[in-house]
């Protein structure tokens, strides 16, 4: 009867495998081995592999991609923007005098075309102009009342993005 202990341990196997809930299949399933020992056996990511890459504005994005056409999604996308504009003055990303002096003279063109309410656009050129004067603390200043006048029309979530990037300037 050789059949009968083999039926029997895979059926061991399998009770075991789905008596353990929260277990994802796998090698570690069935060799009953807790999820911390196989990434320890792992150990570190092979030499080629790509660092995961990190995206600031989360909320911001997701506020904009979400938010009804018109002026809540073009004030998403104009603090998206400035947003950006503004961390690239943090490490790793600090940029030239010349390509920041583009990227602001492109983003001030891209601004003129949003319908967005005076006081954001007021809040969003006094943020731009902080940035090419290259003062973080009034980029900060600026940041924080461009959150304030902005509330409206984000999300809690977004508004704390640029609220926490401020804290960040003028830290």
């Amino acid at each position: 009867q050789p059949r009968g202990w083999i039926l029997g341990l895979v059926a061991l196997v399998f009770v075991n495998y789905y008596e353990r809930p929260g277990v994802a299949p796998g090698i570690d399933a069935f060799m009953h081995i807790h999820p911390s020992v196989a990434n320890s056996l792992i150990g570190q990511p092979p030499p080629f592999a790509l660092s995961q890459a990190g995206f600031r504005f989360k909320a911001l994005a997701s506020h904009a991609g979400r938010a009804s056409l018109g002026g809540d999604r073009e004030v998403a996308f104009a603090c998206f923007a400035t947003a950006r504009l503004a961390s690239a003055m943090l490490p790793p990303f600090i940029l030239s005098p010349v390509d920041s002096a583009a990227r602001i003279a492109s983003t001030k063109h891209w601004l003129a075309s949003l319908a967005v309410p005076p006081a954001t656009r007021a809040s969003l050129n006094g943020v731009i102009d902080a940035i090419a004067d290259g003062n973080r603390r009034s980029v900060a200043t600026g940041l924080s009342s461009l959150a304030e006048v902005a509330a409206p029309q984000l999300d809690p979530a977004s508004a704390g993005e640029i609220r926490d990037l401020a804290a960040e300037l003028a830290g």
